[in-house]
């Protein structure tokens, strides 16, 4: 009796113990959630895309295949001097030369030519070379979207407008350029329906508020079908031409210029 007692416990104990070790080795399935990334397509052109914000940059020193495509924006390659810039979000395109030359500084009086690049935000297209000289210090400085909001390097700010009536027309014009400045005369462009304003400059002479004194060029073209301007100045000098000035493009620039049709 003593003995089945006893090897009745023996039992007992072996499959307690059975259970336990099959429980200590059992293993639940688990999930592994992974966070897809989004990727960009990439690319060898040279286009690349500002991540931190949702203004872009786009190299204008294309090279093969001939077309950019990046959203809003289509880059194609036109010749070997020239790029067509079409940008859907602000309804423009214009012809933007690959590259431009740049003054070195006070040392090195020399030029060169940079590629061409496009800084773009919400509102504005900024045409620019890639970098510049200080003049004075001969420091090289790559250009940014921020310094071109800022209006601190050389470059063509396109920011297409609203006007609804001619009230809003002439407003538009007197912010641009003085409060004294009157729309002289509507010029047919080279796009159909698009007009160049010429405005009825006056001696420097007048009373501030009569005053529209423009000594520099600059471009303004107006859709009336679309109630869209656009103004930008050019100055007193080339902004944008092959090395040592060689060949001009700004006129070559301003005449590609177009109001996409919507």
């Amino acid at each position: 009796m003593k003995n089945f007692v006893i090897l009745i416990l023996a039992l007992a104990i072996a499959f307690l113990g059975g259970y336990f070790v099959i429980n200590e080795f059992v293993v639940t399935p688990t999930t592994e959630v992974v966070q897809s990334a989004a990727v960009t397509p990439s690319s060898n052109l040279s286009a690349t895309k500002n991540l931190e914000s949702p203004a872009e940059v786009i190299d204008l020193d294309l090279e093969e295949p001939d077309v950019v495509d990046e959203n809003h924006i289509t880059l194609k390659n036109v010749d070997d001097t020239w790029n067509l810039y079409t940008n859907t979000n602000l309804g423009i395109s214009i012809k933007v030369p690959k590259k431009a030359a740049v003054s070195k500084c006070v040392e090195d009086r020399g030029m060169e030519e940079v590629p061409m690049v496009v800084f773009e935000d919400s509102a504005a297209a900024y045409i620019t070379t890639e970098y510049s000289y200080d003049w004075s210090s001969c420091e090289k400085r790559t250009h940014s979207l921020s310094l071109a909001q800022a209006g601190s390097i050389h470059q063509w700010k396109i920011s297409p407008q609203t006007v609804l009536d001619e009230a809003a027309l002439n407003a538009f014009i007197k912010e641009k350029y003085a409060p004294g400045c009157e729309i002289e005369s509507q010029q047919a462009s080279v796009q159909e329906n698009v007009f160049d304003i010429e405005l009825a400059t006056t001696s420097p002479d007048l009373e501030e508020s009569e005053v529209c004194f423009i000594n520099y060029a600059s471009v303004c073209k107006y859709y009336p079908n679309q109630h869209r301007i656009v103004q930008w100045n050019l100055g007193q000098d080339v902004n944008f031409a092959s090395q040592n000035f060689e060949t001009a493009y700004d006129q070559d620039m301003v005449d590609s210029f177009r109001f996409l049709e919507y």
